[in-house]
Parts: C-alpha cells; sequence; structure tokens
C-alpha cells in the first residue's frame, strides 16, 4: 500500500442472498421448486439505469420469477409453493460501471 496515493476502493467480494418465501423449505424436501439467479452488481444498469447493457432486465425478471415461485404459480409447479433466491455478488461483473 502506498501512502502518497489516497483513493477510496470500495469493497468487493461481498454478496447477499435474498430469499423469498420460507427459507426452511429449502431443506426440508428434494420436491420444493427453486427459482435461483445468481447476479453481479452493475451499477450501470442496476443503479443509472443505463441501456448499455442488460443487467437490470435480467434482474427484474429473476425477482418477477421468484415471487411467482413463492405464490405457487410457476407453470410447471401445479400450485405447489417453492423458493426463490437471488445471490447479488456486490462486485462489478464486466467492470462497465
Amino acid at each position: 500500500m502506498r501512502p502518497d496515493v489516497k483513493t477510496f476502493f470500495p469493497p468487493i467480494d461481498n454478496f447477499t442472498v435474498y430469499i423469498f418465501g420460507d427459507p426452511a423449505l429449502l431443506s426440508s424436501s428434494p420436491d420444493v421448486h427453486v427459482t435461483l439467479r445468481i447476479h453481479d452488481e452493475c451499477n450501470e444498469s442496476d443503479v443509472f439505469g443505463s441501456n448499455i447493457c442488460t443487467c437490470k432486465p435480467y434482474l427484474v425478471y429473476a425477482i418477477e420469477d421468484c415471487i411467482r415461485t413463492v405464490q405457487g404459480v410457476q407453470v410447471d409447479m401445479g400450485k405447489k409453493k417453492g423458493v426463490g433466491v437471488v445471490v447479488y455478488f456486490r462486485k462489478e461483473g464486466r467492470a462497465l460501471g
């Protein structure tokens, strides 16, 4: 580390797991329907709404799909409820932002 350089680097390699529905269902039965999205943070699209990439639409679709899974309204679920999981990595996926 150089004492003459005064730069703040935001933390990287952190992640947040968002669970939609009952987390106990994840380990209760192999028959539980799970919707999973692993998403790399994208400030360009997720935060600022830029059209330079399609990150935000994928994230929005994943959240909507997780909600449908919890409600049991997925086409192949037969009205059985499930769990939705979004793993959000706090780093720039492609270094665009």
